[in-house]
């Protein structure tokens, strides 16, 4: 002990000898108690002990210090019997203390372990039995412990490769699901387009039908008046008995109409009227070629930028600046530099949407 420490704790001992009686207030708040107490913390039960010791010269009947003795001994120390005085002190000057109970069961053990300690000591023949059964029976606890150890390593060892499987199943899945959404979204969008084109044919359709009315509404009205013109069997039959007369031939070659209305199932195009029977002019109106749309040519001139929403895709964003999603690869390839795949958009990202030239 140092010379400062001894000085301290003479000095502390004549206070109390004047005057200062730490019996009325808490143990725990003399320093020889707090210096026992530290020097346990920091595992200098040694010198712990002896704070204790002198602390209990100042006042015997603390139960606290006593008990503290009593663990040290019993724990740290491997003294017994010392611990088992030290509990009997306790038990004595705490009467109302409610640790009582629990001390009475480490007073037991301290003397258990007294009693096998001075057994040992003088090598009785029976200790010495107890004490390879006891070894062999912990041997033998210990052999199945670590075979079971063995055993639950490699159950772990094998619960961690089929995680690892079901997680590279788990991320094959994802993969198959995004270019299945993808597929989808471009067949949703090639069925648009194809539902456009359709309903573009049938417009047209439509239109050609009106024309084609326009059409044969003129010549319905012709193949009528024509025919009203024509004579009937009967005059034709009277007036063949005068076909030796020039007159009579000469008005046949005239009433002989060059308009002969074909069968409505004929594919034949109906003969051309002269000038001289023609009521009307019949103007033929010429189709129009239908016009393939014009697909831009995906060559990038320059690029804009736009920013990610939540809930869009390559396609989606395709479609909005292009008016079709097929070219969504295109901006892909456009900001590889922060697209891990062709889906993994998140919202706030800033790309770059390249443009398309015009032909």
């Amino acid at each position: 002990m140092s010379i400062n420490v001894k000085i301290l704790t003479l000095a502390l001992l004549l206070l109390c000898a004047v005057g200062c009686d730490f019996r009325g207030g808490a143990e725990s708040a003399h320093p020889l108690f707090k210096n026992a107490e530290a020097a346990r913390e920091n595992g200098k039960y040694q010198e712990a002990t002896d704070f204790f010791h002198r602390y209990l010269e100042v006042r015997y009947d603390s139960p606290q210090t006593h008990l503290r003795l009593a663990t040290l001994y019993d724990e740290n120390l491997d003294e017994p019997l010392q611990a088992v005085y030290h509990y009997q002190q306790f038990l004595h000057y705490s009467t109302n203390s409610p640790e009582r109970e629990q001390v009475k069961k480490w007073l037991k053990a301290a003397k258990r372990k007294y009693y096998l300690h001075a057994r040992l000591k003088y090598n009785d023949p029976e200790d010495v039995e107890m004490l390879k059964n006891s070894l062999e029976k912990n041997r033998a606890k210990l052999t199945r412990t670590i075979t079971q150890n063995r055993q639950l390593l490699n159950y772990i060892e094998g619960i961690k490769k089929q995680l690892a499987a079901s997680n590279q199943e788990i991320t094959k899945l994802k993969l198959t699901k995004e270019k299945a959404v993808v597929d989808l979204e471009l067949a949703q969008e090639k069925l648009d387009q194809l539902q456009n084109k359709n309903a573009a044919l049938v417009r047209e359709q439509n239109a050609l039908r009106n024309k084609l009315q326009t059409i044969e509404e003129p010549l319905q009205d012709l193949k009528e008046t024509t025919t009203a013109e024509l004579p009937s069997a009967e005059m034709l039959d009277e007036e063949s008995t005068d076909a030796a007369t020039p007159e009579s031939a000469d008005e046949t070659n005239t009433l002989t109409p060059e308009f002969v209305e074909e069968p409505e199932n004929s594919k034949t195009p109906p003969a051309k009227l002269s000038d001289n029977n023609t009521t009307s002019d019949v103007k033929v109106i010429p189709l129009k070629p239908v016009e393939s749309p014009k697909i831009p040519d995906p060559k990038r001139e320059k690029t804009q930028t736009y920013q990610v929403q939540r809930g869009d895709t390559l396609i989606k964003i395709s479609r909005r600046f292009y008016g079709t999603g097929k070219h969504y690869k295109l901006i892909f390839e456009a900001n590889r530099h922060i697209l891990a795949s062709e889906s993994s958009l998140s919202p706030g990202q800033i790309l770059n949407i390249p443009v398309l030239s015009e032909n």
